[in-house]
């Protein structure tokens, strides 16, 4: 599994909370249900504690339980949901 995180330092100053956000995270289909989740989860986590961050954002579909019962398992909430569209263009001529 993997999962990739960043701090956004500015936010302190524009959003009087300092923020990080997990960008990416999964775990293999056959690692499932042995903890690697939760063990990325824990160590992002302590991370963002270590750096002193009051928030962490994460978007995942809505659709994605699995990932949804990760993440509050490991104390997220559900603050908000929404909806997000791509259009793919293609430029093969």
């Amino acid at each position: 599994g993997y999962i990739t995180a960043r701090s956004d330092k500015l936010s302190a100053e524009t959003m009087g909370k300092s923020m990080g956000t997990i960008d990416l995270f999964a775990v293999r289909r056959d690692a499932r249900g042995k903890g690697v989740g939760t063990a990325l989860l824990n160590a992002v986590n302590q991370y963002f504690a270590d750096l002193g961050i009051e928030r962490v954002d994460v978007g995942t579909e809505s659709a994605n339980n699995a990932a949804i019962n990760a993440y509050v398992r490991a104390g997220f909430k559900v603050v908000q949901s929404c909806v997000t569209m791509h259009h793919w263009r293609s430029y093969v001529q």
